[in-house]
């Protein structure tokens, strides 16, 4: 199991190829959510991806769009939310409809926090999957990291400079192996992934101007990088076994690692649910409701290898992908839509992860 970064930062060198509906380890925990989100909801979530999207063609270079991963847009929204004004910036991309857009602003403390996130969490997953052999060329590994590195070191200095200690991400990488090393308790296992998220989200609200919010952001962290673990250790463990590799929920509940995993994963998220609601913020909640209490719920449900939500339960998760687990090309294009009572709803992005598992599109819907 390659041990999940901070923010599931995608691996730039796998191409983004997705192996399931429900794997995190390449695009993030967040990933496809927008698809369960209502239309106001998803305009809102748009202007923080896009957003993110253009802060990293700003700060890093053009290629560094491909490392935007909704993990990390959904720290920008955090610190907006709580923040008494918001300062936005025009945006035009030829890549999504409509070609003007007003997203936070490039030069803003919540957009620089999210890129630099982004950049380190991916340099750091890269360097992890090369050390574990998992990159194949091993050629491939090494220039995809000494072409990261020198952002990498930019996206550290820019930490430094919102406040944020980037150490702790990797005292956190370090404090994973250590633990793997000598302990079988999920607990210890994923305590250096939750505190590595809690200091991450609960910078937010100094950010924002709001300290008295830390304590609840870092609550937030503490169960989305527990979900984030839980997930991955989930999607990889048939990988991880097959190949004697090690995975917590093998190592710590044997034969009931799966039941296990499921149980402990619905109360990370009952968890998440409840420190979300403690949250004080002045705008997007509803934003924030809809990603935990509808689209990551089904994440989750997915990942666990259950079928949850209205439409399409039931149906399997892996129906429209080859045996090698990758979505089939020609199914990668083209919109999702999904009719809501008389509302159809497409998604905004063309490469389309969604999993409401009710939408005519390339992850979850019906064969054209």
């Amino acid at each position: 199991m390659c041990h999940p970064h901070p923010l599931g930062a995608a691996n730039p060198a796998a191409g983004f190829a997705a192996r399931g509906p429900e794997n995190n380890a390449v695009y993030g925990l967040l990933a496809g959510c927008q698809c369960l989100l209502s239309a106001d909801a998803r305009k809102v979530w748009r202007r923080y991806m896009c957003g993110l999207c253009e802060s990293l063609a700003r700060g890093f270079g053009p290629a560094a769009r491909l490392l935007a991963t909704p993990d990390a847009a959904i720290l920008s929204l955090l610190v907006e939310a709580q923040a008494p004004s918001i300062a936005r910036s025009p945006s035009r991309c030829l890549l999504r409809r409509p070609f003007y857009v007003k997203v936070p602003a490039t030069s803003s403390a919540a957009s620089r926090f999210a890129r630099a996130i982004a950049v380190s969490a991916a340099a750091a997953r890269l360097d992890d999957a090369a050390l574990d052999g998992d990159m194949r060329p091993r050629w491939l590994a090494r220039l995809a990291g000494a072409v990261l590195r020198p952002a990498a070191r930019r996206a550290r200095g820019e930490l430094l400079q919102l406040g944020f200690n980037p150490a702790v991400l990797a005292q956190a990488q370090r404090d994973a192996v250590e633990a793997e090393r000598f302990s079988h308790d999920f607990d210890a296992l994923s305590a250096p992934v939750e505190r590595a998220y809690a200091s991450i989200f609960g910078h937010t609200s100094a950010l924002a101007g709001e300290p008295g919010g830390a304590a609840a952001g870092r609550e937030i962290g503490r169960w989305f990088g527990r979900l984030t673990y839980l997930t991955d250790a989930q999607a990889d463990y048939t990988q991880d076994l097959v190949h004697r590799r090690f995975n917590p929920l093998a190592a710590c509940f044997a034969r009931t690692a799966r039941a296990e995993g499921s149980s402990l994963a619905q109360s990370a998220l009952q968890n998440l649910r409840e420190a979300v609601a403690r949250l004080d913020v002045r705008c997007h909640r509803h934003v924030l409701d809809q990603l935990v209490s509808g689209a990551l719920t089904r994440k989750i449900a997915l990942a666990c290898g259950k079928s949850s939500g209205k439409a399409g339960a039931g149906k399997p998760a892996q129906d429209e992908f080859t045996a090698s687990g990758k979505r089939p090309f020609w199914r990668r294009w083209g919109g999702c839509r999904r009719e809501d009572g008389e509302n159809p709803r497409t998604c905004w992005a063309n490469l389309c992860d969604c999993i409401c598992g009710a939408c005519d599109c390339c992850a979850c819907g019906p064969s054209r």
